[in-house]
């Protein structure tokens, strides 16, 4: 028999001895007991990732650095991951954001949006030349569709989860 203790699950055997602890992988609720610490070391080496992407970016663009042709990538793979990484940072958003205020969601948002393109932008610079010159607009078209797909649960946040406080959107 299952029966709750604070944040643990216990078993309790059918003789009335001791209850033995289980092990319950998602904590109270849900969540870990380290979640926040963890959480918080994930954001920052992902933001440190993204960064670093549009870092070695922009040393490409200003000729620093000699990326392109590094990674033979079509137009179609760029695409699919635009729609992959704007998907998944708009549910990151979204997930992150839920118990903010509205001046912290502000801030998740703009690293939220503007950070995750730079893998796309970076991509990008590894492709042959003749590639970037043949369609020099898709890391514009990419950036749309990443946009777009992150507006996609970014404007459902709220559907489903009952009555909205004023001024909580």
């Amino acid at each position: 028999m299952l029966l709750s203790a604070g944040r643990e699950l216990w078993l309790k055997p059918p003789g009335g001895s001791r209850p033995l602890p289980l092990a319950d992988p998602g904590g109270a609720g849900g969540r870990h007991a380290a979640g926040p610490a963890v959480l918080k070391l994930v954001a920052s080496l992902t933001a440190g990732f993204f960064l670093a992407c549009w870092v070695v970016y922009l040393l490409a663009w200003a000729g620093v650095v000699s990326l392109a042709g590094c990674l033979p990538l079509a137009l179609y793979p760029l695409y699919s991951a635009a729609s992959a990484l704007g998907w998944g940072a708009g549910m990151v958003y979204v997930q992150l954001t839920r118990p903010l205020p509205r001046r912290a969601r502000r801030r998740t948002f703009l690293l939220s949006f503007f950070a995750p393109p730079g893998l796309l932008f970076l991509l990008w610079a590894l492709t042959p030349t003749a590639a970037q010159q043949a369609a020099p607009l898709v890391p514009l078209y990419a950036l749309g569709v990443f946009a777009i797909l992150f507006a996609v649960p970014v404007s459902m946040r709220h559907i489903g989860r009952g009555p909205v406080e004023p001024g909580s959107r």
